[in-house]
């Protein structure tokens, strides 16, 4: 019997240890989806300022043209 509650305990703290390195492994990868979050936010962002920029210089090469 007391083999028997050592063998469990011992099993218990294995599980213990794999639920651990579950939650460790678990916040890393929330960590990653947020920075990766963040950074699309960034690569948006920028996006929208470039499509801006662009649209403005298509308008002035447009009335440059008209001045021809």
């Amino acid at each position: 019997e007391a083999y028997k509650s050592g063998s469990e305990a011992s099993e218990v703290e294995k599980l213990k240890k794999e639920l651990d390195e579950l939650k460790q492994a678990s916040a890393k990868k929330d960590a990653k989806i947020e920075s990766l979050e963040k950074e699309n936010t960034e690569f948006k962002e920028s996006n929208e300022k470039l499509t801006k920029s662009n649209k403005k210089l298509e308008t002035l090469c447009s009335e440059l043209k008209n001045m021809k």
